[in-house]
């Protein structure tokens, strides 16, 4: 995820205002550049503004979509927990057999038993 400078903003923001300004200050002078035009430079400004306010909208709302993401992924690591737990006491946690839905058997010992492809 990439955050915004707001001291890169700031300064470019700033320099803008400054530069329409001057332009607006001098433009009558003679032989003043005709590529500096004041109502470019505040367009500028105003872009540069919206694109920002529409960047922060969306990384809002990723932020919620996360949030979500991350709720529906707690519920569904809880439920299988569950569903871990219902098929230890239903088949014993040592049965291979709960291997067949992904639950880890766990041997007399207390150790843990890796699947293998003859289980």
């Amino acid at each position: 995820m990439r955050k915004l400078n707001s001291n890169v903003y700031l300064t470019v923001f700033q320099r803008l205002e400054r530069m329409a300004d001057g332009i607006a200050r001098h433009f009558t002078e003679p032989q003043f550049p005709a590529t500096l035009a004041e109502p470019v430079r505040r367009q500028i400004q105003t872009d540069l503004n919206q694109a920002r306010d529409a960047y922060e909208q969306k990384q809002r709302d990723a932020d919620l979509a996360y949030d979500q993401y991350a709720a529906v992924l707690t519920q569904a690591k809880t439920q299988l927990a569950k569903d871990d737990s219902t098929l230890r006491g239903f088949y014993g946690k040592d049965n291979p057999v709960i291997a067949d839905f992904g639950t880890t058997v766990i041997n007399n010992k207390g150790g843990r038993k890796a699947r293998t492809p003859e289980d």
